[in-house]
């Protein structure tokens, strides 16, 4: 099943550290997908006098300026990489889901289903030579366990 388009929208920001209210400000970008917003720090600062609240991108023509526009264009691609990614997938796409593809939070639970299945299958080639039938049994049983409270 191939999901259907959502709106998306994106806005780079500079937003003031709780104890910093200096003339640099972190960078951060709202993801808005179907008018549910969520927001993801760049972990990278900018001067407010140099940032274009209009475009979301840093002003001016100095390497630095157009080092940053780059790195937030290629923080955009991302964006749309991860949403393209749990669209062809058919899971849900929202800004938390987008998000936590960026951070590589979804993967968490794939990971640990490759490790049992790993384990399983090593253990399967075992048995008869170093384990029962049985105890790969009870190894499945509790691979399945787990990974349901995950």
């Amino acid at each position: 099943m191939k999901m259907t388009e959502k709106t998306l929208g994106l806005l780079f920001y500079l937003k003031p550290a709780k104890s910093d209210r200096g003339e640099e400000r972190f960078i951060c970008l709202r993801i808005t997908i179907d008018g549910r917003s969520n927001e993801i720090s760049t972990k990278r600062k900018w001067a407010i006098n140099h940032w274009n609240s209009g475009s979301g991108f840093a002003e001016g023509s100095e390497e630095d300026a157009k080092t940053l526009n780059v790195f937030l264009d290629t923080f955009t691609q991302n964006v749309h990489q991860a949403r393209r990614k749990r669209m062809d997938a058919g899971k849900d796409v929202s800004s938390e889901t987008v998000q936590k593809v960026l951070l590589g939070r979804d993967e968490k639970k794939r990971v640990v289903l490759d490790i049992f299945q790993f384990h399983d299958d090593k253990m399967e080639k075992l048995v008869g030579k170093e384990f029962a039938a049985g105890t790969f049994q009870r190894f499945k049983t509790r691979s399945y366990e787990v990974i349901y409270f995950i």
